[in-house]
């Protein structure tokens, strides 16, 4: 059993995206990255702005969502340490799907319009300190 589970957590790292994809699944890839402007800027936290860092680090990254458990790998989002991991909103016609994963005093959001006809659908995702943005199938 320790076998298989090491096997299974191996082909995740080695094919993140392709690992829990199906019909019901999204995929992902990262367009934009923001953080506070604190960070950007090395000023006191209090300016209350978001802007891009001076090396992007998870522009072109890409993941894939699990529609019904929420679970996430690839990415900065990646759910694969969290403790809890919810889906809020399955997504509809009418709703955007939404998710939340705690664990370690960590908390991700992920956001993705399912309610738009268009067939790529914008997402937001947000880990501590930096902000999420892109575009899933």
């Amino acid at each position: 059993m320790r076998m298989l589970l090491r096997l299974t957590i191996s082909l995740g790292i080695v094919f993140p995206a392709q690992s829990i994809a199906g019909a019901q699944d999204y995929q992902c890839v990262v367009n934009q990255e923001l953080v506070p402007s604190y960070i950007t800027q090395n000023l006191g936290p209090g300016v209350g702005k978001l802007e891009p860092p001076k090396s992007p680090t998870w522009v072109g990254t890409r993941f894939a969502v699990d529609r019904k458990t929420g679970r996430i790998v690839g990415s900065l989002l990646d759910t694969s340490g969290a403790e809890d991991v919810k889906v809020i909103e399955r997504g509809s016609d009418k709703m955007a799907f939404k998710m939340i994963a705690t664990g370690n005093g960590k908390i991700k959001l992920l956001v993705i319009r399912e309610n738009t006809p268009a067939a790529e659908k914008e997402f937001y995702g947000v880990f501590h300190p930096s902000v999420l943005a892109g575009m899933c199938r």
